[in-house]
């Protein structure tokens, strides 16, 4: 059962749509659902995550003041590795070009971002990082003399194994690095495979897995 509050201040409110007001009609379900629930609650601002999703449509057709947060510029991966039509990166990207023009407002994390939307967004910001005082405060160390990439990820999930695919491929074509792990080794079969292919790459100075860190050593990692 769906709980009433999450904070003190925060109220959850699940809406049920059907499976045919998906994406399979544009989203519109979703969109006069969350339409119906605003009506009732008369908020000052919508705020919809990702693009390519139910969120940002519905919060651009809310009827109220609204931001859009970019979790990543779909039109731009669509040109990089271009779809299947009708697929769903196919829709994904021709749905953000739908949204952001009609949003108010769009928030992104990068001059990268900035300038991929800037066309089609009435206004950008960016949004601060998702971090602590020890992240914002500390010092820019040396840098190293070799390329170091950091990966803070759970080591369950299906992307920590294909980074080590990258990471070989990166090695045969003779570039000096190390990639660095960082996250919670829950059980599963990825993580046993992930624990298990990165032994020989550790052996070769390729890789590392620091566990879990408290966030004062995150911070000094990165």
């Amino acid at each position: 059962m769906a709980p009433e509050k999450l904070a003190s201040n925060v109220w959850f409110h699940s809406l049920l749509v059907p499976k045919i007001g998906w994406l399979r009609t544009g989203y519109q379900g979703c969109i006069r659902a969350v339409r119906r629930k605003l009506k009732e609650l008369r908020p000052d601002i919508v705020h919809g995550i990702g693009t390519e999703r139910d969120c940002a449509i519905s919060a651009v057709f809310s009827g109220f003041p609204n931001v859009v947060t970019m979790a990543g510029v779909m039109s731009e991966q669509a040109r990089l590795f271009p779809p299947r039509f009708g697929s769903y990166l196919w829709l994904a990207a021709r749905l953000e070009n739908f949204t952001l023009p009609r949003a108010d407002g769009v928030i992104g994390n990068s001059i990268y971002t900035e300038e991929l939307v800037r066309s089609r967004a009435r206004k950008i910001w960016w949004c601060t990082p998702h971090c602590g005082p020890p992240f914002l405060t500390r010092r820019r160390q040396r840098t190293p003399s070799l390329c170091l990439a950091q990966c803070r990820c759970h080591q369950s999930e299906k992307t920590a194994v294909g980074i080590l695919d990258v990471a070989e491929a990166l090695h045969r074509r003779g570039l000096k690095f190390e990639f660095r792990f960082i996250g919670r080794p829950e059980p599963s079969d990825y993580t046993t495979a992930f624990l298990e292919k990165i032994k020989p790459l550790e052996a070769q100075g390729l890789a590392r897995y620091l566990g879990t860190l408290p966030e004062n050593e995150l911070a000094a990692c990165f």
